[in-house]
């Protein structure tokens, strides 16, 4: 139990262990991708938003994307614009070059696996676990703004279907935070956000699988795909809002995945027969056992419980807030002063 538990709790740096679903068809692996938010242009709130059962990545049609998705950012200088769906705006068809710079709707974006399965080798995957970790790079000084941590928001929630012709307005990042239960405010500290596996994580999918289709710009609007009407996955992420527009206050976000993966017969691979580890899927124990153990919180948390010495002092010098930590390390520092400038 154990080891199932870590592998759900910490995607990043636990041991990959087979027999999570109960059986074994595949192989192990971890994917990772980053992207950065440059933070300029006036743009002072956006989302990003991911599904990690899915594996796929959009189109590149030129100046926009189009085709399966299950990654979503978006940018803006109002927290209260809902992102557009319509034949001339399809949500998610813009790029992430374009939605940094503030844009009508959101980008779609290519998720940690989508390069891994557009291997020939590589026939499909089913995700094990996955986190998202937000990190403010900007000038310690002038950080300012609000972040939520998104979880388990629906598929309907995000982009419901309607009549055709009737368009559609997914949430404003004033309703993802209206949604969230827990945030904070911007500061030095790396933010990290666990998915929950999903009811239907176990199922394997290859890259054309996703929850919405991005519409082909000018002519549809985005839907949701008849998996994800029927599977209805939710999606987890980071919202934010306040951030200044001045100048730049870059956010960077690294997406973690540890899935299982098959091999296509034309690879080469000899294909692992499936085999029987558990009586039954642990997935579920597992997430009970976090659960039990930690309590719901163990989604969020800091990616470090130690951010040092030189970042409590900071914090209490620019935001004038002491925490029990930093008051101890000032205390320090007041008692061995050369000791705490040799560490900052």
């Amino acid at each position: 139990m154990g080891a199932y538990a870590a592998m759900i709790a910490d995607p990043c740096n636990s041991v990959l262990a087979p027999g999570i679903f109960g059986d074994q068809e595949g192989l192990l692996a971890r994917v990772k991708s980053t992207y950065t938010n440059p933070g300029t242009n006036g743009q002072t709130c956006g989302y990003i938003l991911w599904s990690p059962d899915y594996h796929s990545g959009p189109i590149n049609a030129g100046s926009y994307n189009v085709g399966p998705a299950n990654l979503f950012c978006f940018s803006n200088a109002d927290p209260s614009y809902n992102p557009l769906n319509e034949p001339s705006a399809p949500f998610g068809s813009d790029q992430i070059n374009t939605v940094w710079n503030g844009a009508a709707t959101a980008a779609s974006l290519q998720e940690p696996a989508t390069d891994l399965l557009d291997a020939e080798l590589v026939a499909d995957a089913r995700t094990i676990s996955s986190c998202m970790k937000m990190t403010y790079t900007g000038p310690m000084f002038t950080a300012a703004g609000q972040y939520c941590v998104v979880e388990g928001l629906p598929l309907n929630s995000l982009l419901a279907n309607k009549e055709v012709g009737d368009p559609t307005y997914s949430p404003s990042v004033n309703d993802l935070f209206r949604l969230a239960t827990r945030s904070g405010r911007f500061g030095t500290d790396t933010r990290e956000a666990v998915s929950r596996p999903h009811d239907n994580a176990h199922i394997f999918r290859d890259k054309t699988i996703a929850p919405i289709q991005v519409g082909d710009s000018g002519n549809s609007a985005s839907t949701q795909t008849t998996i994800g009407e029927t599977q209805q996955p939710v999606f987890y992420g980071f919202a934010w809002r306040g951030i200044p527009g001045d100048t730049a206050h870059p956010i960077v976000f690294d997406l973690i995945k540890a899935l299982e993966w098959r091999p296509r017969p034309v690879s080469g691979l000899t294909h692992a027969p499936p085999r029987a580890i558990n009586k039954t899927s642990m997935v579920q124990p597992a997430v009970a056992h976090l659960d039990k153990t930690y309590g719901p919180s163990w989604t969020d948390r800091l990616a470090s419980s130690a951010t040092g010495l030189a970042s409590q002092l900071a914090k209490t010098a620019f935001t004038g807030i002491a925490t029990t930590a930093a008051r101890q390390m000032i205390g320090m520092a007041q008692a061995a002063p050369l000791a705490a400038l040799t560490l900052l």
